[in-house]
This record gives C-alpha cells, sequence and structure tokens, in this order.
C-alpha cells in the first residue's frame, strides 16, 4: 500500500466527483443530465485509478525503467512558437465565442482548428464539423432546450435589421 502523488490526486478527483454528483441528485432530470454525465465517470475512473496507485497494482521496476520523456526540451525558438500557438488557439474560442455565440462558435473552432492546425483533408473537416454541431446542436438546443445567447455580431445584425 503506498500514498504517493498520484494517490492524492486520484483521491481529489474521487471527491471532485462527489461533489458534482451529489448535488444534482435532487435536481430535475434535463438540470442534472449534464453535471451527473461529466460526474459519475470522474467518480469512476478516479476510484479505479486510485485503488491501483494505492495497492501497487501493476507497478514493478521494470515499468519504472521503461518510463521515458516525449521531448527533449532545449528552451528554443520552436517551444516559444508552439506555445505561443496553442495559447492563440485556447484563447481564441472563448473571443470566438463573445463575437459569434456559442451554437456557431462550436463547429467554426472545430473546422478552423483541424484545417489550420491539424492541417487535415477538407472531406475530414467538413464531415467532422458537420458531425460535431450536430451533436452539439441535438444535445443541447433540441434535446436540453437550452439555447445560448448571441454573440455580439449577431445582436448587430439583428440591430441592424439584417437578422
Amino acid at each position: 500500500m503506498y500514498f504517493t502523488g498520484k494517490t492524492g490526486m486520484s483521491l481529489l478527483m474521487m471527491i471532485v466527483g462527489v461533489v458534482i454528483i451529489v448535488p444534482t441528485l435532487s435536481w430535475p432530470f434535463e438540470t442534472a443530465l449534464f453535471p451527473l454525465v461529466v460526474g459519475i465517470p470522474l467518480f469512476i475512473l478516479a476510484g479505479i485509478d486510485f485503488c491501483l496507485n494505492f495497492f501497487g497494482v501493476g507497478e514493478t521496476k521494470e515499468a519504472f525503467a521503461m518510463d521515458y520523456k516525449l521531448a527533449e526540451s532545449k528552451g528554443g525558438k520552436l517551444e516559444f512558437i508552439r506555445l505561443f500557438k496553442i495559447f492563440g488557439w485556447i484563447i481564441g474560442f472563448p473571443f470566438l465565442t463573445v463575437l459569434v455565440g456559442f451554437t456557431f462558435s462550436v463547429p467554426i473552432y472545430v473546422c478552423l482548428f483541424q484545417k489550420i492546425y491539424g492541417k487535415e483533408k477538407w472531406r475530414v473537416v467538413i464531415i467532422s464539423t458537420v458531425v460535431a454541431f450536430a451533436a452539439f446542436y441535438f444535445l443541447f438546443e433540441y434535446l436540453l432546450n437550452m439555447p445560448f445567447s448571441d454573440g455580439l455580431i449577431q445582436i448587430a445584425l439583428s440591430k441592424m435589421g439584417i437578422l
């Protein structure tokens, strides 16, 4: 039995799962669905990870010897460029959401990310964008009846009488 940093983190994630699950038990189904979909798998997977880490299942000296680093950081220009690109994508999504609204920002972001950053073919980009938008729209707009607010561009166009 070992209590390490991994074990502590797994225990913390289990607590987060409980904090997500318990308040939702008294909520209506539509309201509780999303937190339960996140909280229950989080609790179960963190519990499995906790048990594996705490009891040391599958950990041998050979497993530690086979551990490797993905890349050696030299602290150069390439790392800065990669950091800037990822930071731009992470910050870009909230700005896109403010501009065009959450409903349209999801397919636009998926399309742009896959084409520009992922360098995928147009066929893959279009299919995955349509699937992502359909799943998003079906779940939130249709099934849960949870409309999202409009973006600044939509608000401006509606005030000008275009939308």
